[in-house]
């Protein structure tokens, strides 16, 4: 997830500077995109700390499950280059989408009457950012197996750390004069949350559809055992899981064994037909 959500904040600035003539503006605010781990940071922390895809009782009867780390079926080429793809349709999403509503001007109604009150490049800055903000706890949320207490407070109090950092810069003019009054056009208007929450909802139905393709179509032995465990998987369970397994292990053994018996005949024969004709 950290890879994903870093990547994606970077094309997000690649793309724009396309669109900037490759001037070398920076779309974020320096402080702001700084502080970008420090928003999304926690969940992913949480998620390494209480996340459990299968209780300890599913794990003792299908113990086969541990192949997940032994084969890197969660950390592969595969595994990467599917996250990299994600990276950037989301900041494609992300970043084009605002830009053609905000070249057209979609005549979305605001609090200050007015369809497109956001102006300048810090505000049009933060509207990306936090679009991307959205989205990538959006993601974030779709990922975790595990929720509780304590996740569920760092989860939710990193909108409310965001929004707070934004507003306190915004009213810092002795010491971040860049930044000043950025809050209080963007929090105010309609236009800002409407195209941040829409855009963060287009990424996540994008991410919920790539999520049930694989479950539904390309699931491994270890997501099947996820499905049972939660009571998802009505037509199987974990013995039948855990005979299915011990199955293919078996045929994997025996197969492997008749190569075995095969090469050493043959060494065999070989060995004999040089013997035969020394």
């Amino acid at each position: 997830i950290s890879f994903y959500k870093n990547i994606a904040l970077v094309l997000t600035l690649f793309i724009y500077n396309a669109f900037a003539l490759m001037s070398g503006v920076s779309l974020y605010d320096s402080f702001v995109s700084a502080g970008f781990n420090f928003f999304t940071g926690m969940p992913p922390l949480l998620i390494g700390m209480f996340d459990k895809d299968l209780c300890e009782e599913t794990v003792l009867k299908i113990p086969f499950v541990y192949q997940s780390g032994r084969k890197d079926m969660s950390l592969n080429a595969r595994k990467m280059a599917l996250w990299m793809s994600r990276a950037v349709l989301t900041a494609l999403i992300v970043s084009v989408l605002p830009l053609i509503s905000y070249i057209i001007d979609l005549g979305v109604p605001t609090f200050a009457g007015k369809s497109n009150d956001i102006s300048g490049i810090q505000a049009y800055g933060s509207l990306i950012f936090t679009a991307l903000f959205f989205a990538v706890m959006y993601t974030i949320a779709l990922e975790t197996l595990t929720w509780n207490a304590i996740y569920a407070f760092f989860f939710f109090g990193s909108y409310i750390f965001y929004i707070c950092v934004i507003s306190v810069l915004s009213n810092m003019p002795q010491l971040y004069p860049v930044y000043y009054g950025v809050s209080n056009q963007i929090l105010g208007s309609l236009y800002f949350w409407m195209h941040s929450i829409l855009i963060a909802t287009i990424v996540f139905s994008m991410e919920l559809v790539f999520k049930s393709v694989r479950l539904t179509w390309l699931p491994n032995n270890l997501d099947i055992a996820v499905e049972i465990d939660r009571g998802y998987n009505t037509k199987c369970d974990i013995g039948m899981l855990n005979s299915i397994l011990m199955g293919e292990i078996t045929s994997a053994g025996n197969e492997e064994t008749g190569r075995s018996d095969l090469l050493r005949a043959e060494r065999q024969e070989e060995e004999h037909t040089q013997h035969t004709e020394g």
